[in-house]
């Protein structure tokens, strides 16, 4: 008979600091990702942590919580790649009209500018 504590697929005592040292590593490497990797990695997570407790409470063991985790991970990886994308596109889409505005808004002053000086050679022609 396999005692509870002799179980490979639980988590034993012995397992809880790695987690923890696994846990502070991807927070403090968090900080040097780009803004993609954030958001593809928070993505993963959450779909990891969605995953592993929705195939655990369904399947009931760990190797079930495993797989859930690991298709949850994949799931929320490109979930948080493509609204990263999307956020990307809005903002480049947003500069360009920016962008468009005060190029119209300069070639306006330069016209301006253009009208002034004829304005001003067709006056001193008069006199």
């Amino acid at each position: 008979m396999q005692t509870r504590n002799s179980d490979p697929t639980k988590l034993g005592a012995h397992s809880r600091p790695l987690l923890m040292l696994a846990l502070m590593i991807v927070a403090i490497s968090a900080c040097t990702m780009t803004e993609t990797q954030q958001r593809t990695g928070s993505g993963a997570a959450i779909g990891a942590a969605v995953g592993a407790i929705g195939a655990g409470l369904i399947g009931g063991s760990n190797s079930a919580a495993l797989g859930g985790a690991l298709v949850g991970a994949a799931v929320g990886g490109g979930t948080g790649y493509v609204v990263d994308q999307r956020k990307k596109r809005e903002e480049s889409e947003a500069e360009t009209r920016r962008l468009q505005e005060d190029n119209r808004r300069m070639q306006e002053q330069a016209e301006l500018e253009r009208l002034r000086s004829e304005n001003e050679r067709l006056r001193a022609q008069q006199y």
